[in-house]
Formats: structure tokens, sequence, C-alpha cells
């Protein structure tokens, strides 16, 4: 028994990619989601604000008074802007949501009816949204009570007594009894405007995207490493004795990495219209134009990450880490708003952020064909660029492996 555990041990540890799988990556992860989901009340700083439009059309000095107020907290990021910009921004997915203090705001407060405040909302933020209702209601009550109450009592008491002399007002005002339901008064009006133009659900958007990157990334940069395999077993020098070109073996490679990622992505998507009746027909040109950016980003990454390493179980324990973190930052295990603010300034520089953003823009925001086009070119430079930069390490390599041959 001691024996086979011995020879069992013996030969974990021999394997260095097993020891870095179970290893390492858990560390990375745990380091990883720990510093994404941790408590932060301890350190402020690091808090990320809600960025928040606001929209004046009341344009009072007590709504005025409580955008500053709003504006001074350290959990909200505010930006000024009209109505029609706000849902523009919204529906393209810059920000999150926008409070609209309507028209007649302050004159409510007086007559003390209901506040006309709103906010419009990208329902994929529904949790943050509904954070930050809580907080701007906290800071109204909380921030503001007095001076509220203090108006609503002087234009009670001018509209009762306004022939009477200021001295007599000043006392009535001081021996005045008159409350406030402050919470009844602020019923904050929260509206979807992003999320209900179709029956789209959401978590399937995010399920089919995110497996199909995160599947592509492993399938494809698992067949561009086999051409390490082929030059350790000599197959590359053979294949260059014949009147085959560096970049003929290369292009090949990178053709069947095509096809393989195609028919990968056809059943997927096959299986969500089957099973979850998964419309891909809603911008058709968009979606096909995202196949063809992702799968060429997804080669060029596979194949640079390839190009890097030396040997194939240097570049399989490489990219097991690199693909699983990429994804993490890049939103397709962990969506990007509840990350802190440097994470999703990270996420830009992975492939998985833009073809996750391009799925959102596509068939949950429905933008137009000719708005979701720089996310796509985005993809295909990243493709681009990366399979440039691989032919040429590539070739480089091979070209030392042809010349040690001969």
């Amino acid at each position: 028994m001691f024996k086979l555990f011995k020879k069992d041990i013996k030969l974990f540890i021999q394997d260095k990619k097993s020891l870095v799988i179970s290893f390492l990556l858990p560390v990375i992860l745990i380091s990883l989601f720990g510093f994404i989901f941790k408590d932060d009340k301890g350190n402020r700083e690091n808090i990320k604000p809600i960025r928040l439009l606001v929209c004046d059309e009341d344009r009072s000095e007590l709504s005025g008074k409580l955008i500053s107020i709003l504006d001074s907290s350290e959990n909200i990021n505010i930006t000024l802007t009209d109505y029609d910009k706000s849902l523009d921004l919204i529906n393209r997915g810059t920000h999150s949501g926008v409070l609209i203090f309507k028209s007649g705001f302050e004159d409510s407060l007086a007559m003390q009816l209901s506040l006309p405040l709103e906010i419009k909302y990208d329902k994929s933020h529904e949790l943050e949204i509904r954070l930050l209702q809580s907080i701007i209601i906290n800071r109204l009550l909380d921030t503001l009570g007095n001076e509220l109450l203090t108006k609503s009592v002087d234009s009670y008491i001018k509209g009762k007594f306004a022939d009477l002399d200021e001295n007599i007002l000043s006392i009535i005002k001081q021996n005045s009894n008159i409350s406030i339901n402050f919470k009844k008064l602020i019923d904050l009006k929260v509206t979807s405007v992003v999320g209900e133009k179709k029956n789209i659900n959401l978590g399937l958007i995010q399920a089919i995207a995110g497996t199909a990157i995160l599947i592509l990334l492993f399938s494809i940069t698992g067949h561009a490493t086999s051409i390490i395999e082929e030059k350790e077993n000599g197959t590359i020098n053979r294949l260059l004795c014949s009147p085959l070109k560096v970049w003929h073996i290369l292009a090949g490679k990178m053709l069947s990495a095509f096809f393989i990622a195609l028919s990968q992505l056809s059943i997927m998507f096959l299986f969500a219209i089957l099973l979850f009746r998964f419309d891909i027909t809603i911008n058709f040109p968009a979606f096909i134009l995202l196949v063809f950016a992702t799968i060429l980003a997804v080669i060029g990454f596979g194949f640079f990450l390839a190009s890097m390493c030396i040997s194939r179980q240097q570049a399989e324990n490489l990219s097991t880490i690199v693909i699983i973190v990429m994804s993490t930052i890049g939103g397709s295990l962990v969506p990007l708003f509840v990350m802190p603010v440097i994470m999703e300034k990270i996420a830009f520089f992975s492939v998985n952020y833009w073809v996750m953003q391009s799925f959102f823009d596509i068939y949950w925001r429905l933008l137009p064909f000719i708005e979701i086009i720089p996310r796509i070119i985005v993809l295909l430079i990243i493709g681009l660029t990366l399979i440039i930069i691989s032919i040429f390490l590539f070739q480089k390599n091979i070209k030392k492996s042809r010349q040690f041959y001969n």
C-alpha cells in the first residue's frame, strides 16, 4: 500500500503540469477573486464609485443643492447631461443609469406632493441601481431633511398668513408644529430603458458569449501549441526539406484553427437556438462579422502564446493560467460592474472584454450595425497584430531549428 502511495506521489511531483495546475492556479484564482469581492469597508479609497448621469429638468435652487450633495458622496460619480443624451449613453453601455429631477421638483415639495424623481437604467445593472437608489434616498433624508422641512414651513406660512408683519411671521415659524413624512415624499421611481425592447434573457447572453470565448481560447491555443510538439518531434524539419516554406506551415495551421473554431461556434449557437430559442437573426450581419473577428482574435492570441514558449508543456501550463485569468477580468466569468475600477481598466487588454461587450451591444442593447463596428474593429486589430507577431517569432524559431537540422 505504501509503495503504491510513494509511486503515485513521485509521479505527481514529476508531472510539472499537474503541479502548476494544482497549486499555482488556485492561488492565482483565490487572489484574483479575493481582490474583486473583498470587503472594502476598511479601505474606502478602493471603493468603486457608481457612475451616475444626472438630468436636472427643474433647474431650481433646491435641485442644484441636492445634486451638489450627491456629487460630494464618495460612492457616486456624477455627470450632468440632458435627457436625450443620457438615454443614448445608457443604451450604448457607457453608463448604468440617469437620475432625473423633473420639472416642478421644488414646487412639489412646497405643496407636500411626491417629489418627481426618477432613475432610468440598463437592466443589466439591476443590483448596482438598487444600491444607488438606497444611497440617493438616504442622502436626501439624512443631509437635507431639516432644510426641506424649513422650506415647506416657509411656503405653508406664507400661503396662510401672507399679509402679516415679518416679525410676527418669524414667531409663527419658530412655534409651528408642522411635520412632513419625507419618506413618502421621496418616492424614487425606477424604470428600465435597456433590456425591455425584446424578450431577451440577459443571463443567456452572458452564458453563451462567456462560454463561447472561453472554449475557443482553450481549444485554439491547444491547437496552436501542437506546432511546438511537431518541432520537438522533428516533423517541422522534415517538412522544411520539401518545397514548403515556413509561412505555408503556419498558414495551414491557422486555416485549420479557423475551421475548428467555426465548427465549435456553429455547434454552440445551434444548440442555443434549438434548446433556448436564442434569436441570432436580431442583427445577423453584425453577428457574422463578430464571429469572424472573434475567431481571428482568438487565433492571434493562441499562436502568439505558443510562439512565446519553448516546449508544449510550458505552453499548456502558461495558457491555462493566462486564459482563466483573462476570462475572469474580461467579463466571461464575473460581470464587469462588480469589479474594482482598476480591474475594469485592465479588462480592456483582454480578448474576452471586446467579445462580451460586442455580444451585449447586439443582443442586449440592440445597437444598430454601424455602432457595433468599433468594437469589432478592435478585435480585428488584436487578431491581425498578434498573428503578425507570432508569424515573425515562429519563423525565427523554425529557421534556427532548420539550421540545426542541416
